[in-house]
């Protein structure tokens, strides 16, 4: 396993009380990650507190200079921008998508390969409904990854829709987005705009793929949404794929 590696982690935090749990459990996860001996983790939020962990730095953020507090998932950029080239590999991560060890195990495996053909290593983000079922909460009622690729003897599913909630770069990769048009200048809109800070340079159109291994995609790219306010309101048509059928 790869060992002595440093990682920089953001994650953007509007201060609700009642989503601490979910925060602190995510930023769990990210400290215990093996393949790193250095982690630090910044929370960026309208409130300055104590999460009650180490190596993790809260910084307070004016909102009111903001356009929209919707903008707070923007403000770590300029911090970021200035700590490309000083750590091995980078993460940004909304407030309730767990990223767990075999997550991490499963990026460092297919990330090199699938960064090596010019496209995006995929996670499904899942919620678990009151059956126990795991849905997949980025596909549509009714929508399937049904596109495929071969890249040397694996065969991946390009994913029809790609959002997850979270990025994760090496340092070169980090180093090539930070170099994007717009990557430290606040968004001057509204519509989607906390959903592009996290989609990093998929915004930017980059395929995305994941492994099928015995005709199911590979358990190891689920990352679980914690807040699961999809998958039990019959309503938004999110969240009404199972897992195990959306390819």
């Amino acid at each position: 396993m790869t060992t002595g590696l440093s990682l920089a982690a953001h994650i953007s935090f509007y201060f609700i009380e009642e989503r601490l749990p979910n925060l602190k459990k995510v930023v769990e996860g990210i400290l215990s990650y093996k393949q790193f001996s250095q982690k630090q983790v910044w929370i960026h939020s309208n409130k300055n507190f104590d999460i009650g962990l180490e190596n993790v730095i809260v910084i307070e953020h004016d909102c009111s200079k903001m356009l929209h507090p919707w903008h707070l998932t923007w403000a770590h950029r300029p911090l970021l921008n200035s700590q490309v080239g000083k750590y091995d590999v980078f993460m940004y991560n909304e407030d309730d998508i767990y990223v767990g060890q075999d997550n991490i195990d499963y990026w460092f495996e297919h990330g090199p390969i699938v960064s090596s053909c010019g496209v995006d290593l995929g996670f499904i983000r899942i919620e678990v409904n009151s059956n126990g079922d795991e849905c997949v909460v980025d596909l549509l009622r009714g929508e399937k990854h049904s596109r495929r690729c071969l890249i040397g003897q694996t065969q991946y599913s390009l994913l029809t829709r790609n959002y997850r909630g979270f990025w994760i770069y090496t340092k070169e990769q980090m180093e090539q987005f930070s170099t994007y048009h717009g990557f430290c200048s606040m968004p001057n809109y509204l519509d989607q705009c906390r959903e592009d800070a996290a989609r990093g340079m998929q915004k930017f159109g980059t395929p995305t793929l994941v492994p099928i291994i015995d005709a199911c995609l590979d358990p190891r790219s689920k990352v679980y949404h914690l807040t699961n306010n999809y998958c039990n309101d019959p309503r938004p048509p999110h969240a009404k794929v199972l897992f195990k059928e959306c390819i």
